[in-house]
């Protein structure tokens, strides 16, 4: 074997480990990163065009800031008033025939395990260690919210600083390869920003045909949780359909079930096509890339499963 090949081969466990211990720390110890690169991401261009306007990097990054602030504030505010209006109108307007729903679930159950109630059953399930597990989850969130946020003010206030010292510390090597992950993490984050913009059309357009009320905003709702892993759209799908099923519309439910496995199809498809084109990299690498990082990473896995497979094809096409 010869001398390159061993230092590429070093170079690849040496990458291997250093970016599985760079997850590891954000997954448990450093939970603000991905709200702080989706705010950067989202924020660097409004900065970059007020500093052609205001000379005070400061004001800059803190405008900007709370512009992307105010627009999820009101995004949120929009989408759960219409989301908690279509829920309490299907309800109100159901009522009888979802109590006669769980009346049949609880008869069924009963059959089953015997004699059960589920009230009760509920009053055990939400003790007080639930709720204080659901307070602790809600105030790290808050935390990590308010610490990506201030984070990201600096970074955007001082990145050219940043930027200095870090050329300063790297060797120009390990340089050069960081800003090749950071440059393909950027490509990474506009596929997803694509593919979600994708799945978010074809589901408002479905809910239409289908008739499904408030299509615009559960579309919208199904397009924000599309990036999650596993769980996302079916989140929404789920209860639409049961819903359909309960008034018997049959023929709805049955088209809601083929919209949703249209889009996982299309999603799959479109991501791995996206990803292989963008980065010269085989489709079925591209999409072994996705489902292993997500496996194995979870949810950061999406965009870190790609990135190791880049990283590691970059390794080895050196010459």
């Amino acid at each position: 074997m010869d001398i390159l090949k061993k230092e590429k081969i070093l170079e690849i466990i040496y990458w291997c480990i250093g970016i599985i211990l760079f997850v590891f720390i954000i997954k448990n110890y450093f939970r603000p990163f991905i709200l702080i690169v989706i705010l950067f991401f989202l924020g660097n261009p409004i900065n970059k065009f007020l500093r052609e306007k205001i000379k005070y990097k400061e004001v800059c990054a803190g405008i900007t800031i709370l512009l992307i602030n105010i627009v999820v504030v009101i995004g949120i505010i929009y989408i759960w008033s219409n989301f908690y209006s279509f829920i309490s109108t299907v309800i109100g307007s159901n009522i009888n025939q979802i109590k006669e729903i769980f009346i049949e679930i609880e008869n069924g159950i009963e059959k089953i395990i015997g004699n059960i109630n589920i009230i009760d059953s509920a009053k055990k399930i939400l003790n007080f260690n639930y709720l204080k597990v659901g307070a602790i989850n809600t105030g790290e969130g808050l935390l990590s919210y308010f610490i990506g946020n201030i984070c990201t003010f600096f970074i955007l206030a001082d990145k050219d600083e940043i930027k200095e010292v870090v050329k300063k510390i790297m060797p120009d090597k390990v340089e050069k390869r960081v800003n090749r992950i950071i440059y393909n993490s950027r490509n990474i984050i506009k596929i997803q920003i694509l593919l979600v913009l994708i799945s978010t059309i074809i589901i408002i357009i479905g809910f239409k045909i289908l008739r499904v009320e408030n299509c615009v905003t559960l579309g919208i709702v199904c397009g924000i949780l599309d990036i999650l892993p596993y769980v996302g759209t079916i989140i929404v799908f789920i209860p639409i359909i049961i819903y359909n099923i309960i008034v018997k519309n049959y023929l709805i439910a049955f088209g809601l079930v083929c919209l949703y496995l249209l889009i996982q199809i299309i999603r799959e498809i479109l991501e791995a096509k996206l990803v292989s084109d963008k980065f010269n990299m085989h489709p079925l690498l591209s999409l072994l890339s996705l489902y292993i990082g997500v496996k194995v990473f979870g949810f950061i896995g999406i965009f870190i499963g790609p990135i190791f497979c880049m990283t590691l094809v970059d390794i080895i096409s050196e010459n």
